[in-house]
């Protein structure tokens, strides 16, 4: 059975059609973000970090769709996570992809309005929302419905916001306006899609993305902190070992002069 036809495949398609696009253009997006580059104390992480994100959310069960490893590449992120959840008794499935990147021009590039049009799909309709998250913050957001004709139309809402620091943003102006005020001071940036395919009314398939949305943005923002914490210390653990290694010579040195009886 071809990939296309595959029960609950068709959701990847405008995901993975869209990285593609993403991994041709990005030279010139990348080209283009150059201008907002500075120095960033931005903690990397390594490549897996994302996994951590929980497979069940609320009444929703993951699973990881791997991705080809030269679109993994043409991405130029630190790590990423291309993951479906399905709620029991069936119905139709969503789509979760972060990418997480320690600087504004890795992120630029992964812009719903930039990636899916050069896929081929055309913005029917892009409005603006605030998510009210458990964790009391709030998540404001940018949801795209898009729509590619031919012999079979097709329909998606794509959900899309941005994580820096804990602080939650809807679109890359919002993004820029975070960055500068955080200067070189900011740990993490992170870039996240809710998907889903249109079967039946855009409203009910655009309060599914929502819901989910809801539920996993706060898991997504502690799995992040809590792996910026660990990397952060053991960065300042190996500082305080190369501190010390660079005493020892003259502690050494001390010592010596001490047991011959010597003036150091």
């Amino acid at each position: 059975m071809s990939a296309t036809n595959r029960p609950g495949s068709g959701l990847w398609m405008p995901t993975i059609a869209a990285l593609v696009a993403l991994a041709l253009g990005g030279t010139v997006y990348r080209a283009i973000t150059n201008r907002f580059e500075r120095a960033s104390t931005a903690v990397p992480l390594p490549a897996g970090t994302l996994n951590a994100v929980p497979i069940g959310i609320g009444s929703w069960t993951g699973k990881d769709v791997p991705l080809d490893p030269d679109i993994v590449r043409a991405t130029d992120t630190d790590d990423l996570l291309n993951r479906q959840y399905r709620r029991p008794g069936g119905g139709n499935p969503v789509g979760l992809y972060i990418a997480y990147g320690g600087r504004l021009r890795e992120l630029a590039p992964h812009r719903p309005e930039v990636c899916y049009p050069g896929a081929g799909w055309v913005i029917a309709d892009v409005h603006e929302a605030s998510l009210s998250l458990s964790d009391g913050k709030e998540m404001p957001c940018q949801i795209h419905h898009f729509v590619k004709g031919g012999l079979s139309s097709q329909k998606i809402v794509v959900l899309s916001c941005y994580l820096i620091d804990g602080r939650f943003a809807g679109d890359i102006s919002e993004v820029r306006s975070l960055a500068w005020q955080f200067d070189a001071s900011a740990s993490h940036m992170a870039h996240i899609q809710v998907v889903s395919n249109v079967r039946g009314p855009m409203d009910k398939t655009e309060a599914r993305v929502r819901e989910f949305a809801t539920l996993a943005a706060p898991r997504i923002d502690d799995v992040l902190a809590d792996a910026i914490a660990e990397q952060e210390a053991e960065q300042s653990s190996l500082s305080a070992d190369a501190e010390a290694a660079k005493s020892l010579p003259r502690s050494l040195g001390i010592s010596r002069h001490l047991i011959s009886g010597a003036t150091p």
